[in-house]
């Protein structure tokens, strides 16, 4: 099963938050972060989920990230190349890095977030949706 975690990106500020806690409407949907000492409405950050998976040194991937990671081809062609992508959902919820679901990448590594190093994005891998 995997562990629902978080970070907070402040949109205004350019930084990460440490988050202490999610503000629950009554209908179970979030509406506000609390850090410690401030509360920021959805509108103010992006709440940022972990993956479930970490990089081949043992840090944790979330949502957003940018990874250089191994991809082979399924078709039992042992077509590995090395490529750098963005890990994000796709419209079904499905996770994907880049074109490819997450299955079929091995040894992640991060190198960035598109928060922290948006510079990467620029003419490499575009947010998909």
């Amino acid at each position: 099963m995997k562990e629902n975690k978080f970070r907070v990106w402040d949109k205004l500020n350019h930084r990460w938050l440490d988050l202490f806690q999610l503000v629950f409407a009554k209908d179970g949907t979030i509406i506000a972060v609390n850090t410690l000492g401030e509360t920021y409405g959805l509108h103010q950050v992006d709440l940022v989920e972990y993956i479930g998976r970490k990089d081949k040194s043992g840090k944790e991937i979330y949502a957003g990230d940018l990874i250089n990671c191994r991809v082979s081809q399924f078709e039992g062609v042992p077509d590995e190349r090395l490529i750098s992508q963005l890990v994000h959902y796709d419209r079904r919820g499905n996770l994907k890095f880049g074109d490819y679901c997450a299955w079929f990448c091995y040894e992640e590594e991060i190198i960035g977030s598109k928060y922290e190093n948006p510079k990467l994005l620029k003419g490499g891998e575009s947010e998909k949706d």
